[in-house]
This record gives C-alpha cells, structure tokens and sequence, in this order.
C-alpha cells in the first residue's frame, strides 16, 4: 500500500494520482480507452512531458483492476539511437522482461520469457516473445510500447513489421489483443533510406524486408490519437484541487496568466505553479497566487531553463523546425504551409501551435521566450539603450527607438545577419524584434501580425494609452523603393486608429553600403497624417 504523502505539482517522471496534483490524463483523451475496450491498437502521439506515459499508466491500472485484461507498460528509454535488428531485439526482449518483473501483479510477475528459439531470427524474436508471453496467461493482454522514438533505422522497423505481423496474421490468443504504441510522432508513410531515417523519422520498410510482409507500420491498422493539451478549464481544475487539498487559493486572473504564458503545456503549467508556490511565495499556505507571482515564475524559467526547456531549445538546431518558428515568430505562416515538415515537428514538439485560422504561433509565452532567446542569442542589443528611448509619461519614443536602432544596425548588422542568412528576412526582422522588446519600458507591448509585403511585418507598440504602429519590409534588389510601401502603412495606421505611423526599410542590395541604406525621412500623408520612414 502506497504511503500517503502531501501532493504538489509534478515536473519530474509520470504522475501518480496519490501523490500528485493532476487532470486524469485519460480523461484528456477518453476515445483510448474505448480503442482498448474494441481491442483497437493505436499509436498515442505528443509532445514530450505531455501525459502519454502517465496516461499509458493510469489506463494500465484501470484494465488490470476490472479483471478482464491483463495490462502491461514497458518503455524502450535504454534504446536510444539503437541500430541493427539484433540488438534492437535483444533489448526490446531486456524490456519485456523487466517490465513483468516490476509488475504489481502476481501472475505476470512470475512469467519468465524464455530463451529465443534457435529458429528464431532478429526478423521474428520480437514477435515469438509476444506470443509465449501470452500463451503463459489467462487473459488477454494489452500492451503498451512507450518511447518509440528511441529507436530509428532497421531497428525500429524490425519492431514495427513484427507488430503489424502478429496484429494482422497471428492468432488472437496468442498476441495481445491490443497495442498502444506512445512516441512523438507516428511512422512517415514515405520511404526514407536508412541513412536518412533518424528518432522520430521512420522508412515504411526495411530494405530487406520478406516478401509479402505487412506493411512495416502497425498504424495502417491502428487508430492516431494526439494527446491534447489542458484546456483553460483543466487548468481551473488543477488550481482547484490544490486549493482544496490544504494549498493557496489560486486568483482567477493568475488561471488567466497560466494559460498565456504555457498555452496548457502540462509540464510547464505544473513548473509555473510549483515555482510560483515555493519560490515566489516561499511556502507561505496563507498567501493566494496572483498573476504577479505567475509572471515572476515564467520569468525565472526563462532564466535558469531547467533541462526540459533546454531539450527544447536544443530541437531548434533542426533547420525546418528553426526556420517554421522563425516565421512564427515574426508574426506567424500561411496554414498551408502546415503540410511542411518544419513546421509539422515544430507542432508536434510542442514550440508551436496553430491558431483559429491555422496561422502558426509560438504555444505561449514561455515558448515565446525560449524560441526568441534561441534565435537571438547572437544579438546582443544593449540592455538599456539611449535614456530618450524611454519617453516620460508618454510611453516610448518610436522615433528615438528606431533611430537607435538605425546606429546598432549600421555596426552589427552583417554579425547579426549572419547566423540566420538561410532563412528569407529572419537577419533583418529578427534582430528588430529582438531590439524592441529588451528597450521596451514596463509595462509597454509589442504586437505582431503578418503584413501584405512579402516578408512584411505589422507591428503594434502599446503603452501609456497610447498605439504606435509600424511596418517592417524587405525589399530585394531593384524594387519600387520605400514610397511604395507608405499606402500599407497608412492602413496599419487606420487599422490602429493613428495619424502616426513608422516605417522600417530594409534594402536587401549588396551592392549599397551604409550611407545609401542607413537613412531617416519623414513625409506628411493624406488626412495630416505623418509617416517617419527609417532605411536600413
């Protein structure tokens, strides 16, 4: 019997009902539990840190305890970047293995797999353990396979054949009648050669694969099921539970900031909570958690990025998922480009989300932050620029900003272009936005949303009661020159209800130097409105 312990929010490992605050992870997606009830196999995808393994365990336990399956979890972590199918078969077998052994069930407990048969080859051990492990029991077996995407190349597709083997040709009581298998992403339905294939990124078959085998992807049998994320009111719950369990009384404006800054991450919904409980508040049971407190917490994992923020960040080496959040950064993509592969991993990693009108975005505040850090990590603007830069009382200064930024770029911008040179515009908007929001005073915001220039960017400074908009462009080498552009610039004007407006020229030609790109202009437009025009 399990000791009874005081719960708080978990950010390490599975969570666990008796000890943990939680949302049932089953409950956030209820069709699994039906696929097991239908003997359905299905391939549970998400990002990591999401709840698949705290689901695969808590459905684990609901099926042992009904009496009619006998259920068993086993986890492929130690197979990490395993290649070859000898080695993928013994280690899997190690993992059946000591997945019974740890098994709070008797029977399971005691079954012992035997040694593989001299028959037995690489191509078919997998499955023959499967099959003398469930002739050994008295009931059917449901099987969940977590961490797939430890394997990769001929090894994960060896598991994958024999799977889909004994799910289309075996007979029912001698493999398990359903398998749920939990990773990241599902198999690519396109063939990839194995030299290509990473963690993650499987070939539909081995080349080698015999003739007349099942396709190497058990999902062509099996339902896909995304692990969603918790909603505003799963959120509302969490607080709730730790209210009533003795804890502080979470405001209603503090759910509000949870949501923004971690768009229902679980990981991260539980790392602001606990950071805000122990550390902003110290402890204190009396003291209510406010928005502020939230605030500080997101603060302070952007600042000490604890080890699953840097597995993040550290994904961002993948150029299609580097470029897509670099789109999604400066103000977000098409939703046909949603097909990408940059962008697909991107979602599946958790770093972006797509909105109502599938434009990508950053999933929250804290990706916010981590991407923007990542990216920008060569840009070093200066922390406080130019006292002027902060107007008094009347929020900042567009025109002393800009013209600051004018006399960074003169000097930095080839270094600050360069790490980002393979990806159209991100040397020049980037740094831009990186500028912005470190000069930015408290309190003001930056807002952006992509503008009809290719390339183009729609910016919003709010502060002080007041709006000061701006557009950012790229323009290539012989293109129609800044005056083109002060017609959209007048509509993000009237969009934004001002008669002043900012327009940022970046001059893409290589041929110009500094002098004949670096440039300030200020120019009256219809209805006394003004446009301060500031080349690049």
């Amino acid at each position: 019997m399990e000791e009874a312990f005081q719960k708080f929010f978990n950010t390490c490992g599975p969570c666990r009902p008796s000890r943990h605050h939680l949302v049932p992870a089953v409950d956030r997606a209820p069709v699994v539990r039906q696929l097991v009830e239908d003997g359905v196999s299905f391939f549970l995808r998400g990002p990591s840190q999401s709840g698949k393994t705290t689901l695969a365990l808590e459905l684990a336990r609901e099926i042992s305890s009904c009496g009619r399956f006998h259920a068993l979890y086993m986890t492929l972590q130690e197979a990490r970047g395993v290649r070859g199918r000898g080695l993928s078969a013994r280690l899997f077998r190690e993992a059946l293995d000591a997945a019974l052994k740890a098994h709070p069930d008797p029977m399971l407990r005691g079954v012992s797999l035997p040694p593989p048969d001299r028959g037995d080859s690489p191509r078919s051990s997998v499955r023959r353990a499967l099959e003398r492990l469930c002739l050994s029991l008295d009931r059917p077996l449901v099987l969940f396979i977590d961490e797939l995407d430890m394997l990769s190349g001929s090894a994960l597709q060896s598991l994958l054949d024999q799977i889909a083997s004994g799910l289309v040709t075996g007979r029912p009581e001698a493999f398990p009648r359903c398998v749920g298998l939990l990773g990241l992403r599902p198999p690519e339905p396109g063939g990839r050669r194995e030299a290509e294939a990473g963690p993650g990124r499987y070939p539909r078959r081995a080349p080698d694969a015999p003739a007349g085998a099942p396709p190497g992807n058990p999902l062509a049998m099996a339902r896909e099921i995304r692990l969603p994320p918790l909603t505003f009111a799963d959120i509302s719950k969490l607080c709730e539970l730790h209210a009533a369990a003795g804890g502080q009384e979470v405001e209603e404006e503090a759910k509000l900031r949870l949501w923004d800054w971690t768009e229902g991450g679980p990981w991260l919904v539980n790392a602001l909570l606990s950071t805000a409980l122990d550390f902003v508040l110290h402890g204190d049971p009396k003291a209510a958690v406010t928005a502020a407190a939230v605030d500080e917490s997101a603060r302070a994992l952007l600042r000490e990025t604890p080890a699953h923020l840097r597995r993040l960040a550290g994904l961002l080496s993948d150029t299609g998922v580097r470029r897509a959040c670099c789109e999604a950064l400066c103000g977000g993509s098409a939703g046909q480009a949603l097909a990408g592969g940059g962008e697909a991993l991107a979602l599946d990693l958790g770093l972006l989300s797509a909105g109502w009108d599938d434009r990508l975005r950053p999933a929250g505040g804290i990706c916010r932050g981590l991407i923007t850090r990542a990216l920008t990590s060569h840009i070093r603007p200066p922390a406080a620029p130019a006292a002027g830069c902060r107007g008094e009382g009347e929020g900042p200064d567009m025109t002393l900003l800009l013209q600051e930024f004018q006399r960074q770029w003169r000097w930095n911008s080839a270094s600050w272009r360069a790490p980002l040179a393979d990806i159209f515009g991100a040397g020049e908007r980037l740094p831009l936005l990186a500028f912005l929001e470190r000069a930015l005073p408290e309190g003001a915001t930056l807002e952006k949303r992509p503008a009809a220039a290719e390339g183009g960017l729609a910016l919003a400074v709010r502060g002080a009661g007041r709006t000061r908009p701006a557009l950012a462009v790229l323009e290539r080498p012989g293109g129609p020159g800044h005056l083109a552009y002060l017609e959209e610039l007048s509509a993000v004007m009237d969009a934004e209800g001002t008669s002043e407006g900012w327009l940022c020229f970046f001059d893409l030609d290589p041929a110009k130097g500094a002098d004949e790109r670096i440039f300030w202009k200020t120019r009256s437009l219809a209805s006394g409105r003004t446009a301060h025009i500031a080349g690049l």
